[in-house]
């Protein structure tokens, strides 16, 4: 598969909202009679577990009279740089997903003043050699999750927004001999 070949939909990663609903469904077999809570738990564990539908939707395929409703397009925005700069701050929509890919490059994103299409946003990087540098509200949590960093520099400069913050980013992805800075705006 080339960068410029769409992943196929079974091989999409699913957000935590996804995991969230397929486990409500599975309350809902437990009052069908159709699973018992021993199964309820592994099936739990095995949806908080997977990582693309088609893990997710192992949980469910043998639970007959369930409809899955789908979700809101989750389509991540891409970002893609090789040996250049990538910028993105003022006033610009975030989407529930973004994916970074950079090779050499610099990537400078500034979500202080941005307009987020939820109040989680889950950020993929997929770096080499790379500089990234974040910069966020005081009222953001960023979270680093998932994130695999080898030979590498990463610095989260940000202070706990104290109360529920307004807004969480999720880091997730690999990054490798690259540089990631978390940082709270000046304003």
């Amino acid at each position: 598969m080339t960068a410029a070949d769409p992943v196929p939909p079974r091989r999409l990663r699913v957000s935590h909202a996804e995991r969230e609903h397929v486990i409500g469904l599975l309350q809902k077999a437990i009052g069908l009679g159709l699973i018992d809570l021993d199964e309820f738990s592994e099936r739990t564990d095995a949806a908080l577990a997977s990582r693309t539908r088609e893990e997710l939707n192992v949980v469910l395929i043998d639970l007959p009279g369930l409809v899955v409703t789908p979700l809101p397009d989750r389509r991540p925005l891409h970002l893609k740089v090789s040996r250049a700069s990538l910028v993105r701050d003022g006033s610009w929509a975030v989407p529930s997903a973004i994916c970074v890919d950079a090779l050499a490059g610099d990537v400078r994103l500034d979500f202080s003043e941005a307009e987020f299409a939820s109040r989680v946003v889950e950020i993929e990087l997929r770096t080499k050699g790379s500089n990234v540098d974040i910069t966020v509200s005081r009222t953001t949590l960023v979270e680093s999750i998932d994130l695999d960093n080898r030979f590498g520099f990463f610095r989260d400069q940000t202070r706990s927004p104290g109360a529920e913050p307004e807004r969480r980013l999720r880091l997730e992805g690999t990054v490798r001999a690259s540089s990631v800075r978390i940082r709270n705006s000046r304003r």
